[in-house]
C-alpha cells in the first residue's frame, strides 16, 4: 500500500472513531487502492455499511476482503469474525459458528470471535458449548454484562439453576437497570421453588419494562 493510502486509511479510521460514517465510507470508496486492494479497509467498508443497517452489503464487503492478498492472519481472524457477526444478524447460526471458528483458528484468542459463537451456540440450543465460549469471553472481560446474562440463561437451560443465579446477579451487579436479567432472575427463583424472591424479580423486571406483558403474567403466577 502507498503513503497516500496509508493516509487515507488512516484518515478513515479516524472519520470512523469519530461517527463520520459517510466521511470514512467516502474515503475508502474514492481509493481504487483501498476499495479493492486493502483488506484492512474493506473490514472497516463493512463495519460502516453494518453501522448504517445495510447488513447485506456489510456481508458482501466482508466476503470480498478474504479474497484479498497477501493472507494477513490478525485481518482473516477480523473478517471472519465480521462475518460471524452479520450471520447472526441474518439468523444463520449454522454458519457463523463455521465463521467464527475460522476466525479462532487464525487467532485462538478472538474474544469477539468466540463471543459471537456463544450467541450462535445459544441459538441453536448447544448450551454447554455456549457457557464454556461465555466463560472464555468473561475470563478476558469479568465486567462484560451481557455476557453474563447469556451464560445464565444457558445454565439454566442446562438445569443449573444454582450457576445461574450467580451468572445473573453478576450480571445485575454490572448493569442493575436490565430489566433481562431481573426477568431472568425470577425465572431462576422459580425454578428453584422461591415463589416469593422470584415475584419480586418479576416486579423490579416490570418496572423497568412496563409494557411486558409476559412479565405480568409471571408476576400473577408467582403470587403468594
Amino acid at each position: 500500500m502507498t503513503d497516500f493510502e496509508n493516509q487515507g486509511l488512516a484518515m478513515a479510521i479516524k472519520a470512523f472513531s469519530e461517527g463520520d460514517l459517510d466521511g470514512a465510507r467516502s474515503i475508502i470508496e474514492a481509493s481504487p487502492g483501498l476499495f479493492g486492494n486493502n483488506a484492512r479497509a474493506q473490514n472497516l467498508l463493512g463495519a460502516i455499511y453494518g453501522r448504517l443497517g445495510d447488513i447485506d452489503k456489510a456481508h458482501e464487503i466482508w466476503q470480498a476482503a478474504l479474497m484479498i492478498e497477501p493472507y494477513e492472519p490478525t485481518n482473516a481472524a477480523n473478517t471472519w469474525a465480521n462475518l460471524t457477526g452479520s450471520f447472526l444478524a441474518k439468523g444463520e447460526y449454522e454458519e457463523a459458528i463455521k465463521s467464527a471458528n475460522r476466525a479462532v483458528d487464525a487467532k485462538p484468542d478472538h474474544i469477539s470471535a468466540i463471543h459471537n459463537r456463544a450467541l450462535a451456540y445459544q441459538a441453536t440450543q448447544e448450551f454447554e458449548k455456549a457457557v464454556a465460549d461465555f466463560d472464555q469471553v468473561l475470563e478476558a472481560h469479568p465486567d462484560h454484562a451481557s455476557a453474563w446474562l447469556a451464560k445464565g440463561i444457558c445454565e439454566l437451560r442446562l438445569n443449573n439453576p444454582h450457576a445461574a443465579r450467580q451468572s445473573l446477579e453478576t450480571s445485575l451487579e454490572l448493569h442493575p437497570l436490565n430489566p433481562s436479567s431481573h426477568a431472568q432472575l425470577g425465572a431462576v427463583y422459580e425454578a428453584l421453588g422461591d415463589k416469593l424472591m422470584a415475584n419480586d424479580s418479576f416486579k423490579r423486571a416490570l418496572e423497568l419494562a412496563p409494557s411486558n406483558e409476559g412479565l405480568r403474567r409471571a408476576i400473577e403466577r408467582t403470587k403468594a
